[in-house]
């Protein structure tokens, strides 16, 4: 998950930092919400984490409704600004104290859980459209079904399908329409490119490698895998064929 964390106490950013970022989170962090307004606006985060006044101000601003992402706040006059698509969790703090922004930061991890499980909705097979059902039904021949779910991303609605094939994974993405729009199958890490078998192996630096995955995405391909690092954290990391590591 991309998360932007707008924080003016540098203790408390490194925190959330550090602890999102082990928990396998891309975190940005802005010290100010003049700033933090200015990535937020600029998209291309799925969460927005602020527990100061001043950040608060500034993504409030009512002028300002292209901030597209669900927001995390510990403000109440922040809540009685924000309209529009943005989803808001909110914790009233009357008092700031050292105590209560440690409570605030472990609120906002845990919110990251409800943030999934609210842009995330299983279903049946019944639920789904009728273009839908169709794709789902000719892709998984053969194949046993293990969940069905919807999910909205920047306001684009998928229908997520997870499957097993002969004892393999192979989960796809269907769009309203029934067009499939991404694919990971999972793989032998054996049987990928040596580029991107290297590149996963050196990221996990001796630490353990999970599943692997084949993922296609608009005619595109990568390579997932998740590992356990020597410190017994567990990560995911994303690389092209040729190795490079990426987010997308």
């Amino acid at each position: 998950m991309r998360i932007l964390v707008v924080e003016d106490e540098r203790r408390m950013a490194e925190l959330l930092r550090q602890g999102l970022t082990e928990d396998g989170h891309v975190v940005t962090v802005a010290p100010e919400g003049r700033e933090g307004l200015s990535l937020a606006g600029g998209g291309g985060f799925d969460l927005l984490i602020s527990a100061t006044s001043a950040a608060g101000h500034a993504l409030a601003c009512p002028d300002h409704k292209e901030v597209r992402a669900p927001f995390y706040v510990a403000r109440p006059q922040i809540a009685a600004a924000i309209s529009g698509n943005l989803q808001i969790w909110g914790l009233w703090l009357h008092q700031e104290t050292y105590m209560t922004r440690t409570v605030t930061i472990i609120l906002a991890i845990a919110a990251l859980g409800a943030a999934a499980t609210a842009a995330e909705k299983q279903l049946q097979m019944k639920d789904l459209p009728a273009a839908v059902q169709k794709t789902v039904q000719e892709q998984t021949k053969g194949a046993e079904i293990k969940g069905l779910s919807k999910e909205t991303e920047k306001g684009v609605t998928s229908y997520e399908v997870e499957t097993m094939v002969n004892g393999k994974h192979r989960d796809f993405l269907v769009n309203v329409k029934g067009a499939v729009t991404e694919v990971e199958d999972e793989s032998a890490i054996d049987s990928i490119p040596a580029a991107a078998k290297a590149a996963i192996e050196k990221k996990a630096a001796g630490g353990k490698v999970g599943r692997v995955e084949t993922m296609t995405r608009r005619s595109a391909t990568f390579y997932e895998a998740g590992y356990t690092s020597k410190d017994g954290k567990k990560h995911e990391v994303l690389v092209k064929p040729d190795g490079t590591e990426t987010k997308d």
